[in-house]
């Protein structure tokens, strides 16, 4: 695997590489202190994840999360990008829709970062118990919102999915058709920009 740190913090930058730098699978790592520093590294095309740390999120690291998927690539592929952030923020899931995985500093250590690289960069997108609880925080207030976007049978389909249904248990539970639960699946994600059931349930702050 090949690894891209981007770390304003000196101290932080060389604590991540330190951690990465003898693990096995892990042929190199490049390391800059910001995203145009990457233009002055050579091709980066085999990159399988990157490491961002962020003071904030804002709409900026949104935008730069998309620039770094092609910049790295040089196509849409998607690269998994690890943010590091100082607390939750409700930009988070924009984030996760980029193909970036939002994680405050303080819930994750080194051996759970080396665990969460190898998970991501094989293509699963774990969802930690901590990270569906910082954003379910922040997303709760939604919910309110969420029962004027959605039908009241799709905000049903919505809690039964919340609680770790599958479409056959959806239908049963609501006397429905499976063609029909997955009808509504369909609309609560396109009403919700959903790009996944996960997604779906952070956004209306139902998990658990």
């Amino acid at each position: 695997m090949r690894i891209v740190v981007i770390e304003r913090d000196p101290l932080a930058r060389g604590g991540i590489t330190a951690i990465l730098r003898h693990e096995e699978g892990i042929k190199s790592i490049v390391e800059v202190s910001a995203y145009h520093d990457l233009r002055r590294e050579p091709s980066l095309s085999e990159t399988s994840v990157c490491i961002m740390g962020v003071d904030r999120v804002t709409d900026e690291t949104v935008t730069l999360v998309s620039q770094l998927r092609h910049h790295l690539t040089g196509s849409e592929r998607p690269i998994p990008v690890i943010v590091l952030t100082p607390d939750w923020s409700p930009l988070d899931i924009m984030l996760i829709k980029a193909d970036a995985y939002p994680i405050r500093r303080d819930h994750i250590g080194p051996m759970q970062l080396v665990g969460l690289i190898r998970v991501i960069s094989m293509g699963y997108r774990p969802l930690y118990k901590a990270l569906v609880q910082g954003l379910t925080d922040r997303f709760a207030p939604v919910s309110g919102e969420i029962r004027q976007i959605l039908t009241k049978r799709e905000y049903e389909v919505l809690t039964l999915i919340a609680r770790g249904k599958v479409n056959g248990e959806i239908a049963t539970e609501l006397g429905v058709a499976i063609s029909t639960v997955k009808t509504h699946v369909m609309k609560i994600l396109r009403k919700l920009g959903a790009r996944n059931r996960a997604q779906a349930v952070m956004a209306a702050g139902l998990s658990d």
